[in-house]
């Protein structure tokens, strides 16, 4: 034959006309597996359809949420020797450190590679174009590494693929999606276990079709999802003293049909049987086109025993009564491969009113021996949270007003109404700082910072002392020589102040209206104390700490004017 045409012969191959499945079975070994060498799609039938999804020309995003030892590596090595084979594009696999994605290419992604024919066979011949993280194909280039801003910048990719994601910081899923410059041929592929309510996966997994695994009952042909909840066992089988008998738990437990309460035994034969019947139903009505989300819980894999996971649940619940719920997040996260809503409760007393109402001092009034007024706002990217707070010179103060301002101006117009002097507006200047020092430096207000030390120095007649607040200091501010006053609290005193205050009978009054708002109510009970270990000294310490999902803007607008009182020598400065 010619050699141009044997050359056009060798270089040109028809599309496969079979699925990824099929493609899988053919070609991908995999040398390190105890449980099966080669692809096998009735050994993680769940796997099936998410990798079906990856590899149609309508799914732009899929999401698995996966319990532990579920597959979720072995899918995405699957997936890369198709894609290196036979839907080619640029390629990004991220992990949560780079050191773990080098291991993880090392010891598994390469030599699957190498047992892979169609994939090795496209090995470059330079062995420079060969490395842990950058395999340079003749026809693709595939990178891998950690999640971080280097690794999500610049890079153009068709297929970007996220591993544990529950792991990353939010925002680099942002980034990661960023990363496909709007192809028209592009996949989002994230896998990951359960994760925290605050993480972003939430908001990525729920606009997807929201599908979830069940099994067939053989009995009635009902088809229903796989949940904990239908797994039961013997409550009785503890000892005189209430300590499991673990043999005879194990031997009462089954797996129980909804419909016709059928009864399947806690074996591997059992299991697998009905992970042969099983297939995905979506929840989700009103997906985002193109996005596909699965959910697969450790019960539903067959070579988990039920026994495993019904022995971890009870030894989390044992320790959520102890006060320890770290077991039972992580049974929800990693074997219910479901999200962890933190169950915490403020422990400070329910606000308290008094006897007054806002609308008494909407004109500007002034209580009966006020000394000081302050406004406190803390800033958001696209508005405010403030308050008014007067005080007496006893200490007792009245919460005037407390609002979710949407502009300076209306700002300054709240600071008008209320007659607060200028050096008396407070704002927080942790979030963007050199906005605050100009906006404050403008007005003549005051900017803010709370800070984790414990205090400040302060020279006291010939002694030196600490307190909760620093001094005022000067920063520039903007480009026309202004500036901006400034000045430091501590964080961790402050609020122990303002918990004080809260107390319904204390020496100093801490007052609130009786028609304050019921946000304001649910703010105030935002953050809690807790044993926290501190990252430096690894000693364990008690820190406040926000309630996961609940805001604590009006709290901080709080904390900010119990400081701003305190500088104004109105309540103690806290020497420590």
């Amino acid at each position: 034959m010619n050699p141009l045409a044997q050359g056009i012969c060798q270089g040109i191959r028809l599309a496969y006309s079979g699925t990824v499945l099929d493609w899988a079975e053919a070609n991908v070994r995999f040398p390190a597996s105890d449980r099966a060498s080669r692809f096998d799609r009735t050994v993680a039938p769940w796997m099936n359809e998410p990798l079906l999804a990856a590899t149609d020309d309508e799914t732009t995003q899929l999401f698995i949420r996966a319990a532990t030892g579920a597959g979720k590596t072995t899918y995405m090595e699957t997936l890369a020797c198709f894609i290196v084979a036979q839907k080619p594009g640029p390629t990004l696999f991220v992990g949560q450190t780079d050191d773990m994605v080098k291991d993880w290419t090392e010891s598994r992604l390469l030599p699957i590679f190498r047992e892979c024919e169609p994939v090795h066979s496209l090995f470059p011949e330079d062995r420079h174009a060969l490395r842990k993280t950058t395999i340079l194909f003749p026809h693709m280039v595939l990178f891998a590494g950690g999640a971080n801003i280097t690794n999500l910048q610049e890079k153009s990719m068709r297929y970007c693929i996220g591993d544990e994601v529950w792991r990353w910081k939010n925002g680099m899923i942002r980034e990661l999606k960023a990363r496909h410059h709007d192809r028209w041929n592009r996949k989002t592929i994230l896998v990951s276990q359960g994760w925290d309510s605050t993480h972003e996966s939430s908001e990525e997994w729920e606009s997807g079709t929201r599908e979830v695994y069940g099994w067939e009952c053989p009995a009635c042909k009902h088809w229903q999802r796989y949940l904990f909840d239908a797994i039961t066992w013997d409550n009785d089988a503890k000892d005189e003293k209430g300590v499991w008998l673990w043999d005879r738990l194990q031997d009462s437990i089954r797996l129980t049909c909804e419909n016709c309460k059928a009864e399947y035994r806690d074996n591997a034969s059992e299991r697998r049987t009905l992970a042969g019947t099983a297939s995905y139903r979506p929840l989700n009505p009103h997906p985002v086109r193109g996005v596909r989300s699965f959910e697969i819980p450790a019960y539903a894999v067959w070579w988990i025993p039920w026994f495993s996971l019904v022995r971890e649940f009870l030894e989390a619940n044992e320790a959520k009564h102890s006060g320890n719920t770290d077991p039972l997040r992580q049974f929800i996260q990693k074997r219910k491969a479901q999200v962890w809503v933190e169950e915490v409760t403020s422990d400070m007393p329910e606000i308290a009113c008094a006897d007054y109402s806002k609308s008494e001092y909407v004109e500007g009034q002034k209580l009966d021996g006020e000394v000081h007024r302050f406004m406190a706002v803390d800033k958001q990217r696209d508005h405010f949270w403030c308050v008014v707070r007067a005080f007496r010179a006893d200490g007792s103060s009245r919460l005037l007003h407390e609002s979710r301002p949407l502009t300076w101006e209306t700002l300054d117009a709240i600071s008008a109404q209320y007659g607060v002097p200028a050096r008396c507006n407070v704002v927080d200047a942790g979030y963007d700082t050199p906005v605050v020092y100009e906006q404050c430096a403008r007005r003549g207000w005051t900017a803010s910072h709370g800070s984790g030390q414990d205090g400040f120095w302060h020279q006291a007649q010939e002694r030196r002392v600490r307190r909760f607040v620093s001094k005022i200091e000067a920063a520039q501010a903007g480009s026309h020589g202004l500036k901006a006053a400034y000045f430091f609290f501590a964080n961790e005193g402050v609020k122990d102040k303002l918990s004080a205050l809260r107390q319904v009978e204390t020496a100093v009054a801490w007052e609130v209206p009786r028609d304050v708002s019921d946000e304001y109510r649910k703010q105030m009970l935002s953050e809690i104390k807790k044993d926290v270990i501190n990252a430096k000294t690894k000693q364990v310490e008690q820190r406040w700490v926000r309630i996961s999902g609940k805001p604590n803007h009006l709290w901080d607008c709080e904390c900010i004017a119990l400081a701003a009182a305190m500088l104004a020598g109105v309540l103690p400065t806290g020497d420590v």
